[in-house]
């Protein structure tokens, strides 16, 4: 499928006149304008596919946008401008300009999206607060913080009005304002806005759910900011044993709530509970991803901090080391991981050679 819906993008993409006109191009002489609309709807929602199949599973930006491309043009030829395939095509490629880190890009096409959602359903509509939603996100991502308030509390605004209170959707958007308000330094408010997430997650899932466990991770990252180890640490147990009777033991939710655990130990200076949880963490994202991913390197490195402040340097050494290869084989030599991880390693050695 996506190797015929690529096909017929190149096709689109290089001539869009194909797609307009009279139809003959592409429909032939059967049926007339019906058989152009089926043919066109077709090969529109063939691209779209694969555009999203190239997106999440190959992981090929320039593909998927290629085939959202297409897409674009056969929804416009098949229904005009405003429409909401039209719409979801604008957003479909602004995703993709947005993980490339095209941000301006990204924001012309969400705000094509918004603008045709909001001519086609009207304000009040989910589809037009997922197109704040989407805009609040890329100013998020830009660090634009101000503006990204702004779109998501549009985005809040209209789905309680659309789902009520009690929504999983208007759950998800305290939260993505709770993120926003901790960036801000606001943690009261970033609090109140977890607080608000989780007891939605609560009354809509009940007390053993992963989003649930989410809710309470979220608080408990607040409270670190805070300072509030007693608090975070409250948090972070609640979140891990939702996380153990979700999942079970090995999956990479139940080694992150080690590593916040560990965290808050290592911050009240308790290093042995520190290192426990630490190790925790490491053999299940072992288990799990094998021994060459980030996550892993970010816990050696974790684990290489405490062997540091416990005086333990050729342990340090070994584990800063390892962390380095890691992030240089999936990163590169010059990502700043890897050059942290290379600096944390001389440093260490520097210390044991004066020691010795």
């Amino acid at each position: 499928m996506a190797a015929r819906a690529r096909e017929w993008g190149i096709l689109l993409v290089a001539q869009p006149r194909l797609a307009g006109g009279n139809g003959a191009d592409v429909a032939g002489h059967q049926g007339g304008g019906c058989a152009r609309g089926a043919v066109l709807h077709n090969i529109g929602g063939m691209c779209q596919r694969a555009g999203r199949f190239y997106a999440k599973v190959s992981v090929q930006p320039v593909e998927s946008l290629r085939m959202y491309q297409a897409a674009l043009h056969s929804f416009i030829a098949q229904h005009g401008e405003d429409h909401r395939n039209v719409a979801a095509s604008h957003t479909d490629i602004g995703n993709v300009y947005q993980a490339q880190g095209k941000y301006d890009e990204a924001l012309a096409e969400h705000q094509k999206s918004l603008e045709i959602n909001v001519r086609v359903f009207g304000c009040d509509h989910q589809q037009v607060a997922g197109s704040h939603n989407n805009i609040g996100h890329v100013y998020h991502e830009q660090g634009n913080n101000d503006k990204a308030l702004l779109q998501l509390l549009k985005s809040l605004d209209i789905e309680i009005r659309v789902f009520g209170c009690d929504s999983v959707h208007v759950a998800k958007s305290y939260n993505n304002l709770g993120i926003i308000y901790g960036e801000q330094g606001d943690y009261e408010n970033a609090l109140l806005q977890e607080q608000k997430s989780l007891e939605i997650q609560l009354r809509v899932y009940g007390h053993k759910h992963h989003s649930v466990a989410d809710a309470y991770n979220n608080i408990g990252i607040v409270y670190t900011s805070q300072g509030k180890d007693e608090e975070a640490l409250d948090q972070y147990k609640k979140s891990l044993e939702i996380q153990m009777r979700v999942y079970g033991q090995d999956h990479p939710f139940v080694a992150s709530a080690y590593h916040n655990i560990g965290n808050v130990y290592q911050e009240q200076g308790k290093g042995e509970e520190a290192l426990d949880q630490f190790k925790k963490a490491l053999e299940i994202y072992i288990r799990v991803y094998g021994e060459d991913h980030p996550r892993v390197a970010s816990t050696k490195y974790s684990l290489g901090r405490m062997y540091r402040e416990r005086n333990e340097m050729d342990m340090a050494r070994e584990l800063f080391c390892e962390c380095q290869r890691i992030y240089s084989k999936v990163h590169g030599p010059a990502h700043s991981m890897t050059v942290n991880a290379a600096n944390a390693a001389q440093l260490v050695t520097r210390c044991a050679e004066e020691s010795a």
